[in-house]
Order: C-alpha cells, then structure tokens, then sequence
C-alpha cells in the first residue's frame, strides 16, 4: 500500500486471511473450492507454481498402487475420503482418498503437498470469501451437489459402497475439525504441521533460494515465450539472487545477459 508521505508500507490483511496466497486476487485466479470436485487442489498447485515454476508431471517410477500402495503419513488427518459415484464406480477425491488410491497419485498429493493444501484452502469460497465469516457456507450453489447421495459419498473403507454426506460434515471439514495439514519428515527431519496457508507458503519458500529457480522458469515463458530454460539460465540467476541480496532487477539482469538468450557479438 503507497503511504502518502513516505514510500510504501505493509498491508494488514483482515482475520482469516495472511500472505498474498489467501487475498481475493489469488484466489479468485483459480477459482475452486471444497465443496467442488477440484476440492482446491488447483489453488494448490498454482502455489507451488507460483514459488517454484514447476509445472506438475507424475512420478511414473512410482507402483501404480494397488496392494503396495503406501500408507499415508500419520502427521496427515483428514475425514475426507470423498468419492464421485458413476453408476457401480467411485472416483476418489477427497483429500486422503486419492493418495490412499495410489503411489502416483502420492507423488503429487503427498510429495507436492496437494493433500495439505486442500486443507488449508478450504475456509475459502470459489471467489475468494470465507465462508461463514464472509459467506454463509449454506447458501453456496455447490452446497446441494456436495452432499447429493447419488453424487458424492464418503469412503474411508474401500470395501464399502461409502455413506452419505450430511450438514455436519461438511460443516466439519470446513472449520477443520479433526483435521491437520503437514510435510512429513524425510529420515532426520521432523514432520512440519501445517496450520494455514500461509505456514503452507512459508515452508515452500524456506530460506527464500527457491524463488530464484522459481524465476527462471518464469521470465524465459513471460519475455521470450519459451516453454523451457536452461541450466546456464539458471545457474547465472541463482549467482545472481546470492549476489544481489534476492533483487530481482539483478535476477533479470542475468536472463537478459546469458548467452542462451542474448546475441553474441
């Protein structure tokens, strides 16, 4: 926000709402919510995105799943094993549902934190509203849909044809109750709990050398309309983030420099 005398300042989001990643411009650019069959897995990944510049693929070395697929880490709570039902089949969806379903789906779910980010997001409304403090989570036109039997049940055994959904537990699901987000621990570190967006965001941040890969995947798509970069841009832009302190000017500085965008003379 411009201060009218002194430069800028630092803008005080409102309850419920912290970092750029939960304001309505982020949110409404990908529009989605719980109660949608996305279940804001897209919002999601667009962070992920957005921080790093990758752009999801699957891990195709990973089972498929079946009998070995792995268990899901036990710092990851989630009542949600939602299904979409067509005819005799249902279709995983919710947040535990499809990693429990398979290996490659773990792969992003799990190791990309697609899982834990449907948790975070869910206060949230497709435009960007957060629901009961702002919008009445009753009244949102995908509310019927979410909880229509013949569309939708909750499967946590996969043996079972699954149960119907009901005001509760939906109601439950969007204030998190029962539920809790995390990173797990990979063999000396300890499992991240992951409270909100923003403990979401800061994590994939980390010490903040992330963003510097991040943009060297973007600035080659927004100048020079490539699909992809190169180690040499990335290399020059990571030296360049150490150097400069994380400034961007410098950052765009050593794209325009590289030899793999610039014409030699």
């Amino acid at each position: 926000v411009p201060a009218a005398s002194a430069g800028w300042k630092e803008c005080n989001l409102p309850a419920g709402r912290a970092s750029y990643f939960t304001s309505l411009s982020y949110l409404a650019s990908k529009k989605s919510s719980f109660l949608q069959e996305n279940n804001n897995y897209g919002r999601a990944a667009t962070l992920y995105f957005f921080v790093r510049g990758d752009v999801f693929k699957p891990s195709f070395a990973n089972d498929a799943g079946g009998e070995t697929t792995k268990p899901l880490p036990k710092c990851l709570k989630s009542n949600d094993y939602r299904g979409i039902k067509t005819g005799t089949s249902i279709a995983p969806m919710g947040t535990n549902a499809i990693p429990s379903s398979g290996n490659l789906c773990q792969s992003c779910h799990i190791d990309r934190q697609m899982a834990t980010g449907s948790i975070v997001f869910r206060k949230f409304n497709p435009i960007g509203l957060i629901y009961e403090l702002e919008t009445p989570l009753a009244t949102d036109p995908d509310y019927a849909a979410a909880k229509d039997a013949n569309h939708i049940v909750n499967r946590p055994d996969k043996t079972t044809d699954g149960v119907p959904l009901d005001d509760k537990f939906l109601e439950d699901l969007m204030k998190g109750e029962g539920e809790q987000g995390c990173i797990p621990g990979d063999g000396d570190t300890q499992d991240v709990i992951v409270k909100d967006v923003k403990d979401l965001a800061t994590w994939m941040i980390g010490d903040g050398s992330v963003l510097a890969n991040g943009v060297s995947r973007h600035i080659p798509r927004a100048i020079s309309n490539l699909s992809n970069t190169s180690e040499e841009i990335i290399l020059k832009m990571n030296k360049a983030y150490v150097q400069s302190d994380g400034k961007l000017e410098a950052l765009f500085k050593a794209y325009i420099s590289s030899e793999t965008y610039s014409c030699k003379r």
